[in-house]
């Protein structure tokens, strides 16, 4: 902590700014109804956000002191791999009340898992209906929430 100037003075204002967001939530969120485990209160998610902005400042602050913290990152310049996102979320829009949820789920992480794995296209396939099958188990059988478009 003797040299300052090594530090990332734009992380710790962040790192700040988190932390204060974060506290803010915990404080507001200790005046609503908490509930209980099965059923929680409104308080549940201010409460998890907060503490999750917290441990997250937390952890910006812890690595401000670290070894080679005045570099500059290199940012890439965008790639092909941001125009198919892009269009694959765009596509994702247009098409998610029409095919249904599932079909949309297996499509989205099927050709995002082909762009960023680099993985061959049958084990694309198979991530995105694997994925598809964990939200219907998810949505479906433990939040009893009906997904849009044709089901099970």
């Amino acid at each position: 902590m003797s040299n300052w100037s090594a530090y990332r003075w734009g992380e710790a204002a962040v790192a700040a700014v988190l932390a204060a967001l974060g506290l803010y939530l915990i404080a507001a969120s200790t005046a609503m109804p908490s509930g209980s485990l099965a059923q929680p209160g409104t308080n549940f998610v201010p409460l998890a956000v907060g503490i999750l902005l917290a441990v997250v400042a937390a952890a910006i602050i812890a690595g401000l002191g670290l070894e080679g913290a005045d570099r500059v990152a290199a940012v890439a310049p965008p790639s092909l791999d941001a125009g198919i996102t892009f269009a694959v979320l765009i596509a994702v829009a247009l098409v998610f009340e029409s095919i249904g949820a599932l079909a949309t789920f297996a499509g989205l992480l099927a050709v995002l898992h082909f762009t960023f794995a680099r993985a061959e296209w049958w084990k694309s396939i198979l991530f995105g209906l694997a994925g598809s099958a964990a939200a219907w188990a998810i949505f479906v059988r433990v939040l009893s929430v009906s997904l849009p478009g044709p089901g099970f």
